[in-house]
């Protein structure tokens, strides 16, 4: 048997988590849970990134994942290697992983404790609180760094409602991201070391508004990014990357503040949703091709047991659909419906090119973009978790 590649703690790094880091890396292998109040361990089985299988002493399959998230007080280890166990799960991963935690959230799968049972010696507060992720990256080239900058505990590098056109990459430690609320502050995550602080408005050279802030969690140390060598490439790709990469920006906003109205539970959805009807549904349509919207309007918006959330409200000029080259954002075509407003059009987009546009991209750029499809997705998540509690 190969050696580990991963292992830890499920009281430090959920389920979901770990399920996601292993497929975002494509890897081959096996995932062993070791739960102290069952008598067997639990297993989920990947191909090549994919979910293709799961066990345990009493279930196979979904409802095996599914059980796997009460058991939060799990060891798990990774090893890489040939799996020969029938492929019967086709679930996307991120529908898995949402299905998942709703099924927590909702009572539907217990969470294990001493001697099997379901735990219920948490407080109101505890259940109340929102699992919050961290996004890591990779390390930045540090060629373009052009200075350091030290923040104690409790700092803000960056402010909402303030103007500024800086960009940081996160060199060591950890940043929360909050956004002010008529309830107070409202954590949206966190970001770790190799994250990006700050968004594609700084390439315009134009000051803009920020629409979070950006506090330290100890001492953190950023490296102040060289906008004029970044904003260069950035401005050099072709337009149709260029207005791909930015819609994510957007989607990045819109959500946050959409997280928002849902916290402070601001009755809006109505008026999204009004003269719009369902063109896609979640492993119910067919397969939702990347396309630029040419007229009309689409909302992205899931739903869960709580209601409602939606995620995004594109319009002429924004790309929808699968992205087949970008990481699992929980959102069209496979976690979210879509719905259009009856002027509806869309032009199909070339994947192939624009595929081989971002392969290509520098190092330093790629890891951004990266960077704003995994905030996409861990903010759409946020999202969900803030209306389950909001009940």
């Amino acid at each position: 048997m190969s050696e580990s590649k991963l292992r830890g703690s499920l009281v430090f790094l959920g389920l979901g988590d770990v399920l996601q880091l292993i497929g975002s890396i494509g890897e081959t292998g096996v995932l062993k849970l070791i739960c102290p109040y069952t008598p067997q361990p639990g297993f989920v089985y990947f191909d090549k990134g994919k979910i293709a299988n799961a066990s345990s002493q009493t279930e196979s399959g979904l409802k095996a994942i599914y059980s796997f998230f009460g058991w939060s007080e799990s060891l798990f280890e990774f090893i890489p290697e040939d799996i020969t166990c029938k492929k019967i799960i086709n679930d996307n991963r991120m529908a898995i992983i949402l299905d998942g935690l709703r099924m927590i959230d909702d009572g539907q799968t217990p969470k294990l404790g001493p001697a099997g049972q379901v735990k219920t010696d948490k407080s109101k507060d505890e259940e109340k609180k929102v699992e919050i992720p961290l996004i890591t990256g990779d390390p930045v080239d540090y060629i373009y760094v052009v200075s350091e900058e030290e923040y104690d505990n409790g700092q803000a590098c960056a402010r909402e409602n303030t103007y500024s056109t800086w960009m940081w990459n996160i060199l060591e430690g950890v940043v929360d991201i909050i956004k002010e609320t008529p309830h107070g502050p409202l954590r949206l995550g966190s970001l770790g070391e190799g994250s990006f602080i700050g968004s594609l408005n700084s390439f315009s050279f134009e000051t803009g508004v920020r629409y979070t802030s950006a506090v330290a969690v100890d001492s953190i140390l950023l490296g102040v990014m060289d906008l004029q060598r970044m904003g260069e490439e950035y401005n050099g790709l072709s337009s149709e990357l260029r207005n791909l990469v930015f819609g994510l920006d957007k989607r990045l906003e819109q959500c946050s503040w959409y997280a928002v109205n849902i916290y402070t539970k601001d009755k809006f959805i109505k008026a999204l949703t009004e003269g719009k009807q369902v063109i896609s549904k979640p492993a119910k349509s067919p397969l939702l091709p990347l396309s630029v919207i040419k007229e009309g309007q689409a909302l992205v918006i899931t739903k869960t047991a709580a209601g409602q959330v939606p995620l995004a409200l594109l319009e002429k000029g924004d790309y929808i659909g699968k992205i087949p080259f970008f990481k699992d954002m929980g959102q069209e075509p496979d976690a979210a419906c879509v719905l259009a407003t009856e002027d509806f059009v869309t032009e199909p987009a070339d994947c192939q090119v624009l595929e081989e546009e971002y392969k290509n991209l520098s190092p330093v750029l790629k890891s951004l973009v990266d960077n704003i499809v995994l905030k996409v997705g861990a903010i759409t998540r946020t999202a969900i978790n803030i209306k389950k509690i909001s009940k």
